[in-house]
């Protein structure tokens, strides 16, 4: 998740650039820049901890005038995206293991079963374990799933 100073900066440096609608204002719950269509653009502050960021017709700096690239550069050196993953990220993979080892238990389970009525019910006793490795399966495509839409 980026810093919001840094979110704020991105948004920005896009409308400045003239790739997206210019900034009119400041919304005052997240202080994120608003933008609007056809909008009179106002100035924005991007807060550092080394001195604010004032984008307007140029973008002015703690040092004095920046262009786009010094501007960028010194915002990000301001807030480094840490490559450590995060905590949801580290709990869903340390949920990994339990998760593997219920379905694991089930399995065995189901084929304890399997063995046990297999003489009795006959193909309708492969019935059972053949829906639950299709569970299976169609649970592990789910967690990747949604594991690769982080």
């Amino acid at each position: 998740m980026l810093p919001a100073p840094l979110a704020a900066w991105q948004i920005v440096r896009e409308s400045h650039a003239g790739r997206a609608d210019p900034v009119v204002g400041t919304c005052p719950s997240c202080a994120q820049p608003l933008l609007a269509s056809g909008g009179a653009a106002v100035p924005y502050t991007v807060n550092t901890p080394k001195g604010d960021v004032v984008v307007d017709r140029e973008i002015r700096g703690p040092a004095g005038i920046l262009d786009e690239a010094a501007a960028d550069a010194f915002i990000r050196s301001q807030y480094p995206v840490s490559l450590l993953p995060t905590l949801h990220n580290t709990v869903g993979t340390m949920m990994v293991i339990p998760m593997f080892t219920v379905v694991l238990l089930w399995l065995v389970g189901v084929l304890t079963i399997l063995t046990f009525m297999s003489g009795s019910l006959g193909r309708v006793g492969l019935a059972y374990p053949i829906l639950g490795c299709v569970s299976i399966v169609l649970g592990v495509a789910a967690w990747f799933t949604r594991r690769n839409e982080r």
